[in-house]
């Protein structure tokens, strides 16, 4: 059956190289608002900052005196930006220009073209967010969907391990990529291929790390969103790679192989080359005040795709996710319901299962309050693998958590009124008696905040607190703490002044931060600020842990 897929994989692939080689002549131009709008802008900024600092019964945690200017400038030419940065201070000097990584996505009526560095996403287990420098082109005419790429995936890098230094080498991979496909955006349904190989010859000294191996990657997807009746929609995102880790290794013929005669200057079949299938498919059904969707999601162990840059893999997982509206709208429901475990082809020692529950409830009963609820928990497990687990080491955990967090508010004059409650219990329990002492804790959190907002006056006042408990082997843990903060707006909201306090206490100590600031801004195209902070603590066992420092802030800004 395996052989069947390969056969049938390699086939699909060979067609669709020759349908999107067939495709490369088209090309697009950005000529739609050449004459109709201004071809040149530039705009940017620059700013200046010093910074003042002192410590005392501490050695100095940054310069006393530092200051730094930097700036950008963007050239806007037909759409297509051109930004430039620098960077001075006393210890930097920096500049930067846009042609180390200088990219381009001009659009003409239904087409758009890729130039530069650039990114493309045609589906999750294909061709993913992966940068490349090269082309492309995407176009979506009537019902006809298709996209091309082709460029560099990754630059050559040699070692490096002069001075101490170490640099992971790498070598150049080029590679190739398009989709076909009829739809739009939100009902369609795509075929994807993707050719990827590395250089052997890229690099002048051959890498000291063995797992570093000029690779080769075949992946041919079908990625898919229908609509099937009003409320129901079928997703579908599926792939399938041929990836060769080394292509020095032997190439692989017999008459059971000969098929792949076909493909023969596409790929090779390796004694390096291993196949790999990766599917994620969901159910939606979606009705004015209830909602389900489900997911399964199975990746085989050392899937990999050259176009995406991480790809987790070894997995297997059923997720069940309702939707509930209630009393006309005044309380919501949302729930996930997920179950996923690895191991799938009994590669490792154990496999470890995980169980996520996770429900919401939002209740409404009138604008001036309501009330948050949530409750999660992940329960893992273990069971055996290749190997005997052994009972000591075996994760049997859960990890609950409940939330709820009431708000109240109400309008009193020119005054609002606002007061928010937060209360959070964590904790972790663990059934395997080796290590359940070690493991085990609970933690509970309560916040309090109350805000009074002057809207004629523009003024805001702020005040909490909060105290946390944490119970673990180690013993108990206490954090309380206070804060108060404030802002006002004069002179049309040019001028905004801020500050704020906070204490803390707890088992080593007390901490009182207090902060003040200013800013101003002039023609709208000037701005000043200050700030002040300042940090008193006593936390600590030791005498050279209490410390107090200040530090002055002064900043300016010049927009064009």
């Amino acid at each position: 059956m395996r052989d069947l897929c390969r056969t049938l994989f390699r086939r699909c692939a060979v067609t669709a190289v020759v349908v999107y080689t067939a495709a490369m002549h088209v090309h697009a131009q950005n000529l739609s608002t050449i004459g109709e709008t201004d071809p040149l802008h530039v705009g940017g900024s620059v700013s200046a900052r010093a910074v003042i600092y002192t410590a005392n019964e501490i050695r100095n945690r940054r310069e006393p005196f530092s200051w730094v200017l930097n700036g950008t400038v963007n050239v806007n030419l037909y759409d297509v930006d051109f930004p430039f940065s620098f960077t001075y201070s006393e210890q930097e000097r920096d500049f930067a220009q846009p042609f180390n990584q200088f990219g381009a996505s001009p659009t003409w009526k239904w087409m758009r073209g890729h130039f530069g560095y650039r990114t493309l996403t045609f589906s999750p287990y294909t061709l993913a967010g992966h940068q490349f420098l090269g082309g492309g082109l995407e176009g979506n005419p009537g019902l006809f969907r298709f996209g091309l790429m082709y460029g560099r995936l990754q630059r050559a890098v040699e070692e490096d391990t002069a001075a101490g230094r170490f640099t992971l080498p790498a070598y150049e991979r080029t590679g190739y990529a398009g989709r076909l496909g009829i739809g739009n955006s939100a009902d369609y349904f795509d075929v994807i291929f993707l050719k990827a190989k590395d250089d052997p010859g890229s690099l002048r000294r051959p890498p000291t790390n063995a797992l570093v191996l000029p690779g080769e990657n075949l992946v041919l997807g079908f990625t898919g969103s229908a609509e099937i009746v009003q409320g129901l929609r079928l997703s579908l995102d599926a792939a399938a790679s041929d990836y060769t880790r080394d292509v020095r290794s032997q190439t692989v013929e017999s008459e059971e192989n000969s098929h792949l005669d076909a493909f023969q200057g596409i790929s090779e079949t390796r004694t390096s080359t291993q196949f790999y299938t990766a599917v994620k498919a969901g159910v939606a059904w979606t009705m004015q005040r209830f909602g389900i969707t489900g997911t399964y999601n199975r990746i085989d162990p050392d899937y990999q795709s050259m176009g995406a840059y991480h790809m987790t893999n070894d997995l297997q997982s059923f997720a069940l996710a309702p939707r509930l509206v209630l009393f006309g709208g005044a309380a919501r429901v949302n729930a996930t319901f997920t179950f996923r475990h690895d191991n799938l082809q009994n590669k490792k020692r154990a496999t470890t299962s995980r169980f996520m529950p996770v429900v919401a409830i939002s209740v409404l009963p009138a604008p001036q309050w309501g009330i948050d609820i949530q409750y999660t928990d992940v329960l893992t497990s273990q069971s055996d693998g290749y190997a005997r687990l052994n009972d000591t080491t075996q994760l049997d955990q859960s990890n609950p958590m409940l939330s709820v967090m009431p708000r109240y508010s109400f309008t009193s004059g020119p005054a609002s009124h606002s007061f928010l409650l937060g209360i959070m219990y964590q904790q972790m329990n663990d059934n395997n008696p080796f290590t359940s002492r070690y493991a085990e804790y609970s933690t509970m959190n309560l916040n309090l905040s109350y805000t009074l907002a002057l809207s004629k006056q523009q003024f805001s006042l702020t005040a909490g607190g909060n105290t946390t408990r944490l119970d673990n082997a180690g013993g108990v843990y206490r954090n309380s703490g206070v804060s108060l903060s404030a802002s006002k707006s004069l002179l049309e909201q040019a001028l905004r002044l801020t500050a704020g306090s906070g204490y803390s206490f707890h088992n080593a100590g007390n901490t009182l931060t207090a902060t003040a600031g200013a800013s101003y801004a002039l023609l709208r195209r000037h701005s000043f600020s200050a700030q002040a902070s300042f940090v008193q603590s006593t936390a600590g066992y030791y005498a050279k842990d209490r410390f107090s420092e200040i530090t002055l802030v002064l900043g300016y800004a010049y927009t064009f």
